[in-house]
């Protein structure tokens, strides 16, 4: 997810410095947590790459350049993908826009102190809210939303991470519901956005497709028909072709939560 981050926001400050992670000392159970430092570099042109394909000795990068060997990491990166760039997901592109504007809102006011303080740093005319952070903000929106001809930053990261084979070339199936607090007997739809390929499901959280990839787990279904949800379930589904398979489609619904 740390990786996933900083590519999409096109961190180019970054690994070769400004990274830090930490784990607690006094927990035997303690994972590393990577921490997100001094990023003020990032969503500055749509089309920046360069992190993808940075391999700092010693950093994170690093790190992910040697676990891209294993297919089971390129997997899971790719299901990590689909889950923050769709469904609602933080850096879907509409998602990540409501997040963004929530910042926006909250700083609104701070902005005129800020200029009245030091917009005139930097030349004797003040830069202000109205002037030049209006065109930062529409700057912005225009690279994170998809724009006229559906481009956004979450697609074309998405579309550079499958150029890179992490990401597979078919897509994950879509689901009608994206999870959440349902009613009971939810009547919840698949589809298959592909040309060809079968949606294979679990109910149980488990994989359709088995450690190390090939053909679905014995027993696991084909997609058919509307799935009914009774009770808690976590869905996931994903497209195999005979050859590959696509990212995991996951939906959590929880039945019978007040």
């Amino acid at each position: 997810d740390y990786v996933i981050l900083n590519f999409w926001a096109g961190n180019w400050d970054w690994s070769h410095q400004n990274w830090y992670a930490t784990f607690n000392r006094v927990d035997p159970a303690g994972r590393w947590r990577f921490h997100s430092w001094d990023a003020e570099h990032v969503l500055e042109t749509a089309n920046e790459t360069r992190q993808m394909d940075a391999n700092q000795p010693y950093s994170p990068t690093a790190m992910h350049q040697m676990l891209k060997a294993d297919p089971q990491y390129v997997m899971l990166f790719a299901d990590r993908v689909h889950r923050h760039f769709h469904n609602g997901g933080a850096l879907d592109a509409e998602q990540a826009w409501a997040l963004y504007q929530t910042r926006l809102d909250e700083i609104n006011e701070a902005l005129v102190a800020e200029s009245a303080r030091w917009g005139d740093n930097q030349r004797a005319t003040p830069y202000t809210r109205d002037v030049e952070w209006a065109a930062e903000v529409a700057r912005l929106q225009e690279m994170i939303l998809p724009g006229n001809d559906g481009a956004s930053r979450t697609s074309f990261v998405l579309a550079q991470l499958r150029a890179r084979d992490l990401y597979p070339d078919i897509d994950a199936p879509d689901v009608s519901h994206p999870g959440g607090i349902v009613e009971p007997n939810l009547q919840v739809a698949l589809s298959n956005p592909n040309g060809g390929g079968t949606i294979y499901y679990t109910l149980d959280g488990s994989d359709p497709r088995p450690a190390g990839g090939g053909a679905p787990v014995a027993g696991t279904p084909q997609y058919s028909g509307p799935i009914t949800i009774t009770q808690t379930t976590l869905l996931r589904a994903r497209v195999w072709d005979g050859s590959e398979w696509s990212a995991a489609t996951e939906a959590q619904y929880l039945v019978g939560v007040a």
